[in-house]
C-alpha cells in the first residue's frame, strides 16, 4: 500500500493529507513542528536559541534524549508611554510659585468637607 502525500500546510503546524490508492479514505495526521534544543545548546548555543523565541517560536528542551520542558515566548507587550508629571505641572499652573503660606491655605481648603 503507498501513501502520497496530498496537501501541505505552511507555517508553525504542518496538516498532512494522505489519501490511500485501494479504497480512497482519507488519513489525515496532525504534526505540531516546534524546534528542538538540548541543555548543552542552551548553555554554549543561547543565541540562537533566545532568537527563536523572540520570533515567537517555541522550544522544545531535550536532556539525554528525552524531552523534559518546553519554552514558550511571552506574549509582546506594548510599551507604556512614560509620564512627564514637570510638564503637565507647567501646563497647569503655568510660571506661577506657591509660597508656604499659600500651600498652606490651599491644603485647609481641600480637607474643610472631610471633619464630618
Amino acid at each position: 500500500m503507498e501513501i502520497k502525500p496530498r496537501s501541505l500546510g505552511t507555517g508553525p503546524t504542518l496538516l498532512l493529507i494522505f489519501v490511500l490508492p485501494l479504497d480512497r479514505s482519507i488519513l489525515m495526521i496532525h504534526i505540531s513542528i516546534m524546534k528542538v534544543a538540548t541543555v548543552a545548546d542552551l548553555r554554549n548555543r543561547f543565541r540562537r536559541v533566545s532568537a527563536w523565541l523572540e520570533n515567537g517560536e517555541a522550544v522544545r528542551i531535550v536532556k539525554r534524549g528525552r524531552a523534559f520542558a518546553s519554552l514558550t515566548p511571552l506574549p509582546k507587550t506594548t510599551v507604556r508611554p512614560k509620564v512627564d508629571f514637570a510638564r503637565q505641572m507647567r501646563t497647569i499652573w503655568g510660571k506661577r510659585f506657591f509660597d508656604d503660606n499659600a500651600i498652606r491655605l490651599m491644603r485647609d481648603y481641600d480637607r474643610e468637607g472631610e471633619e464630618g
